[in-house]
């Protein structure tokens, strides 16, 4: 993507192409988010020129899954949300992308996740 200073002048039919093309790039994401739905990982991906913003809400059936996905994520800082659920924002992408992943609720507590995201030192196997 080129950022064009805002005094250029914009060609109708190339910014009418260029949002053509980008809505198609949209579609092989679609059928990935569904895929990923149907086994209960739900992903909400915000693009803007500026940043990246992505989602995650795993089904508390598929929670054990969670380790591996958080072992992916860069930076990561569990927190909690004003509704008390619990969440952990990290980064992808060389820090580009940014990551909130909602954890299912009574999954784990605010203590076993700041151990599941290395945030916290203490003796882990009884999560195991």
């Amino acid at each position: 993507m080129t950022i064009m200073p805002s005094g250029m002048p914009v060609n109708p039919t190339g910014m009418a192409n260029e949002v053509q093309d980008t809505i198609n790039e949209v579609f092989p994401l679609y059928a990935e988010v569904q895929m990923l739905a149907q086994r209960g990982v739900y992903v909400s991906v915000e693009v803007a020129p500026s940043k990246v913003v992505v989602t995650i809400k795993v089904a508390r059936s598929v929670a054990a899954t969670l380790p591996e996905l958080l072992a992916h994520i860069d930076d990561t800082r569990p927190g909690q949300l004003p509704s008390g659920q619990l969440a952990v924002t990290g980064t992808m992408c060389q820090g580009s992308a940014l990551l909130r992943v909602l954890i299912p609720e009574s999954w784990v507590s605010a203590e076993e996740l700041a151990l599941l995201t290395g945030s916290e030192s203490a003796d882990p196997t009884s999560l195991l």
